[in-house]
């Protein structure tokens, strides 16, 4: 629980004063920006009227300017001095100083209707200004003209004389064009220039005269210089003759711009800039202020929210160190007081009322439990009152718990007398299952010896049965020396007739032999099947050793049939000697038959003794399998015993208890 606090990325302190702080920035943020658009929005606004309107009344001050000169020009242009024939060359120029003195014009001269021009002696006649008026044009207004030498700039005015009505000659006036800059330098705001554009894009006013003079034009400008390129589009919408207001950069520096064209002039426009900071420099004072106040306002509501913060934060603080304390166990150490008159502190009583109830359910439980380790099943609770909610699942899961105990203790105590009682029984089945397993064993001994008896006798039969062999084997010799001897057959066929009634007792005794081994492995296949699983291999033996018997028993009679038959024969030679002669082969093929069938028996006695010898090492292992199983039972004797004292010995234990 330790590490865990100690690993909190936050607290309620942190969470209401970054909460607090990021709303207040966030909610100051928006007023201010939102505050600042419109106060921009709206001093632009109120900047663009203002230009605008300077902007148009300038352009009517140049207008009204341009329309007096217009005016006073036409005026003198109807001077009868000009249009009188009597008046001379002299007269005229006299004239023309006189008008320049009064007026201030720069240069006053008339030309003739050939367009000579009197004073000067130069001819105008191609010059626009005298096509304009004597083709009808009641005034000629051209743009500024700039003088190199003089270093000035001045407007050609040109109005036709009349006589009669008639085209007379023309009246040519230069004005001074330096009123252009000095109305425009009288409307210039703050540092912001105001200036006046031809057709062209020429300036031809501006506080700055040396750029008139100098002709600066912007679209000439732009290649040399690029960012007079926002400029320059500004510009040929003002010599396009549109009126706006609007926004441009030069060298980094924002400017704001208005423009209208002047009225009654070719194409002329007036035209106003400000700079950005210089416009928005109360502005941008307005939002350091809207700023420091945001922040001031920020670190007040800092200050006293995270005394809120840790006027909250404490008291949950020490509740949740007490927790703590309750979850590592301690139930014992005082809940903190908290006086707030506000849920830390209902937060605090309530936690005082858990762990009261906890302490209340703890020690009951603890109780219940320490009389259950000591034996005393009959233990009630003390606390039934304390187990509410939750706590009451306890209070039945102990009572199933007691409930499932006592109940196991009974049945153990049941279990453990059924265990004596049957482990008893096991006992004394154990020592009959012993007593039997010595008596196989004995038997087993016994029938052993019968069975090397019998392989004894199978041994001799065998021998005897060699000796027939060679007994055949003489009668053979005889039967073959009979050739030559016939008057010595008699004497051979009553020795045949005396071995025959010997080979017949000898087959008896193999008969006698094969019925004792079938009777000896009935009896032998009777005990492997007692032996069960253990005496599968020897049940194999003895069948085999049956199977023998039966054949030695077969050969036998068939033996006996050939020695009666044999018997005959000789009893018949005795009688038909003469005959003997004739069937003298026959008799040799009978003797080489008994032969055959002597020989056979001798090699089934060979097989039996063998057999005998097998079904020998079998009833050894069967020997050796009831031997273990005497052990065995034994043993179980002695473990069955112990169990009973073991099932005792837990049934006092069980009485221990109170149940």
């Amino acid at each position: 629980m330790k590490e865990k606090t100690t690993q909190k990325k936050s607290t309620i302190k942190n969470k209401l004063l970054k909460t607090t702080i990021s709303v207040l920035t966030i909610s100051l943020l928006l007023v201010g920006v939102v505050s600042i658009c419109f106060t921009i929005n709206s001093t632009q606004n109120s900047l663009k009227q203002t230009m605008s309107e300077t902007v148009k009344i300038a352009s009517l001050e140049i207008q009204k300017e341009l329309k007096g000169y217009e005016s006073l020009i036409y005026e003198i242009s109807g001077n009868t001095v000009f249009s009188s024939s009597a008046a001379n060359e002299a007269k005229i120029m006299q004239e023309c100083e006189n008008i320049e003195k009064r007026h201030g014009f720069i240069k006053v001269r008339v030309a003739n209707a050939s367009g000579m021009m009197k004073g000067d002696v130069i001819s105008i006649k191609e010059e626009e200004y005298f096509k304009a008026v004597k083709n009808g044009q009641k005034i000629y207004i051209s743009d500024p003209v700039i003088d190199k030498e003089r270093n000035l700039a001045y407007i050609i005015y040109s109005a036709p004389v009349y006589k009669d009505s008639e085209f007379y000659g023309a009246l040519y006036v230069e004005v001074d064009a330096s009123f252009l800059s000095n109305t425009v330098s009288e409307i210039c705001i703050g540092s912001g220039d105001a200036f006046i554009l031809n057709s062209k894009g020429t300036v031809i006013g501006n506080k700055d005269k040396q750029l008139v003079l100098n002709q600066y034009n912007v679209q000439e400008e732009v290649n040399k210089d690029k960012s007079l390129k926002k400029l320059a589009q500004l510009e040929k919408n003002m010599i396009n003759g549109k009126t706006d207001f609007s926004e441009y950069s030069h060298k980094g520096e924002g400017k704001y711009i208005a423009y209208l064209p002047i009225p009654g002039t070719n194409g002329w426009s007036m035209n106003m800039s400000i700079t950005k900071n210089e416009f928005l420099k109360g502005t941008y004072i307005s939002i350091g202020c809207i700023a420091g106040i945001a922040c001031l306002f920020i670190i007040i509501s800092i200050f006293y929210m995270r005394k809120i913060a840790i006027s909250i934060s404490e008291p949950i603080i020490k509740c949740i160190k007490r927790i703590e304390l309750l979850a590592e166990g301690d139930i014992h150490s005082p809940v903190p007081q908290i006086e707030a008159n506000d849920e830390t502190e209902i937060l605090a009583d309530s936690m005082n009322r858990l762990i009261d109830d906890f302490k209340k359910v703890v020690g009951d439980i603890s109780y219940i439990l320490g009389e259950m380790s000591n034996g005393n099943f009959k233990v009630e609770s003390q606390e039934e009152d304390s187990y509410l909610g939750d706590f009451e699942d306890i209070k039945h899961s102990m009572k199933k718990l007691k409930t499932a105990l006592i109940e196991t203790l009974l049945k153990i105590r049941d279990v453990a007398n059924q265990v004596s009682f049957d482990s008893s029984q096991m006992a004394e089945s154990a020592q009959g299952l012993a007593q039997g397993a010595t008596d196989q064993a004995k038997a087993v001994e016994k029938l052993q010896v019968t069975i090397n008896d019998v392989t004894d006798q199978t041994l001799k039969s065998a021998d005897v049965a060699v000796e027939a062999y060679q007994e055949a084997e003489s009668v053979n010799e005889v039967v073959n020396a009979s050739r030559e001897k016939l008057s010595k057959m008699s004497k051979a066929m009553e020795e045949i007739n005396q071995t025959s009634q010997k080979i017949g007792n000898i087959i008896a005794s193999i008969e006698d032999i094969a019925s004792q081994t079938n009777l000896l492995a009935l009896n032998a296949a009777i005990e492997a099947a007692r032996a069960g699983e253990a005496g599968k291999g020897f049940a194999v033996v003895a069948e085999e050793i049956r199977k023998l018997a039966e054949q030695s028993a077969k050969a036998a009679v068939d033996t006996t049939q050939l020695i009666e038959s044999s018997m005959d024969e000789v009893a018949r030679g005795n009688e038909i000697t003469q005959e003997t002669v004739n069937s003298l082969k026959q008799v040799i093929s009978g003797v080489n038959t008994v032969l055959q069938s002597v020989n056979g028996v001798q090699e089934t006695a060979i097989r039996q003794a063998k057999a005998m010898k097998q079904v020998d090492e079998g009833v050894e292992k069967i020997s050796g399998v009831v031997q273990n199983n005497s052990a065995t039972a034994q043993e179980t004797s002695s473990t069955s015993q112990e169990l009973s004292a073991q099932a005792a010995v837990l049934d006092e234990l069980v009485e221990k208890f109170e149940l």
